[in-house]
């Protein structure tokens, strides 16, 4: 199952799933767009994911990309996060460094269309830097370098 970036329903289930996993995890959102079918760009939707979920001692970041970044972070302030676990990048080559040298746990990737089949969207960033994403069941990709 893939996330569609228009509501919160399938994103809920891609934090319920996440939040399963008792492991140390790094957790990296992002998307290019968020819908093909509208002109508008409507993150209300946002405030219903239930961010809070991840904000658990599992969690040691949080790392937001692509065009709606300080939105996502906003959003994970109120879900609880501290601001130190919040880390926002332009795009997944800029959060290179972050991702493979100052990460814990298990990568978890929010894989929408940051991670498309071209790998294009946020700077060609999944397979440029190495990133092997295994999709889990409910959208989000673990990854491995």
């Amino acid at each position: 199952m893939n996330n569609k970036n228009e509501n919160s329903t399938t994103f809920n289930e891609s934090v319920l799933f996440t939040s399963n996993k008792k492991v140390p995890k790094t957790i990296v959102i992002g998307w290019k767009e968020i819908s093909r079918r509208y002109a508008f760009n409507d993150l209300s939707w946002l405030y219903d994911i239930k961010f809070e979920l991840l904000n658990d001692e599992y969690t040691d970041k949080v790392i937001c990309v692509g065009r709606d970044k300080y939105q996502i972070a906003e959003r994970l302030k109120y879900a609880g996060f501290n601001k130190n676990q919040i880390k926002i990048y332009d795009t997944l080559n800029d959060a290179e460094d972050m991702i493979k040298n100052k990460s814990k746990g298990d990568i978890i990737m929010k894989n929408n269309n940051i991670e498309q089949r071209k790998r294009r969207p946020l700077g060609r960033g999944v397979r440029k830097l190495g990133i092997n994403i295994v999709d889990s069941p409910m959208g989000f990709g673990k990854t491995s370098w």
